[in-house]
């Protein structure tokens, strides 16, 4: 039953009270050795994502952003857009309950063959390949653009606003209602 006096057993610590070193050690603890086996899958939802960014985010770019383009930022942003941001989708896409019936036949059959971890990998990312050319476009082109744009509000959060976190995000919230004019050239 829940209690909700009950106090925790653990003592939560403020990141901001560890070291770097403690916080990465934390991380690497949580988050237990990577499978070398997999890498495979994981190079090809970078491939995926990188070729659905130049499909889809970069012409936008081109449209409303290009000076973009001259800005180291356009690298960071297509890595983190890419390699971090749209990753968690896919992983989703093919771990959830539910998944839609093209990945569920892949998955399904994936997980029946007796084959080693690398060898499954290997499948894993023809697999996607496919999936990422011939089905699922609405996903993905709602993947990487969702991706880009929390990338481009982490940059602007992290280093084009000075304000307390509280009314950045107040800006933020009246930018996309399009009732504050950014003061900076780099939001505007």
């Amino acid at each position: 039953m829940f209690n909700p006096g009950a106090q925790p057993d653990y003592t939560v610590i403020a990141a901001s009270a560890l070291s770097r070193d403690e916080r990465v050690a934390q991380l690497r603890a949580l988050m237990g050795k990577a499978d070398p086996s997999v890498a495979q899958l994981t190079v090809g939802i970078r491939d995926i994502t990188s070729r659905h960014y130049d499909q889809f985010v970069m012409p936008l770019i081109r449209q409303h952003w290009p000076a973009m383009l001259r800005d180291p930022f356009a690298v960071k942003m297509r890595l983190a857009a890419c390699d971090l941001y749209a990753s968690a989708p896919y992983t989703v896409l093919f771990c959830a309950p539910k998944r839609p019936a093209s990945v569920a036949l892949i998955t399904g059959i994936g997980n029946r063959l007796p084959l080693p971890n690398g060898v499954l990998a290997v499948a894993a990312r023809a697999a996607l390949n496919v999936l990422g050319r011939v089905t699922l476009a609405d996903q993905h082109r709602r993947i990487i653009l969702i991706a880009a744009f929390i990338a481009v509000v982490d940059h602007a959060f992290d280093h084009c606003m000075e304000d307390p976190p509280e009314e950045r995000g107040r800006k933020l919230h009246a930018l996309l209602d399009g009732d504050w004019e950014p003061d900076t050239p780099e939001l505007r």
